[in-house]
């Protein structure tokens, strides 16, 4: 996949992730980590998604299969 390409999905991906938790959770209490219940819940997710993409001891194939699952993306 090309820098572009990947550009294009990691963006569809995180705009997917934060449509989900954001815009589509049951409750406004679901949308809200459960510490603090300030910060919204998508952080969470993203940041994972944000730590496989760069774990540079993973393959860059796994590194783009892993970051899907966290933002939602089969």
């Amino acid at each position: 996949m090309n820098r572009e390409d990947f550009a294009i999905q990691l963006r569809f991906s995180i705009d997917f992730a934060i449509d989900a938790h954001c815009f589509n959770s049951k409750t406004l209490n679901h949308s809200t980590r459960t510490w603090d219940r300030k910060t919204p819940y998508v952080i969470h997710p993203i940041w994972c998604a944000m730590s496989l993409l760069s774990e540079t001891n993973l393959s860059a194939e796994v590194r783009s299969g892993l970051f899907k699952p966290y933002c939602g993306m089969t």
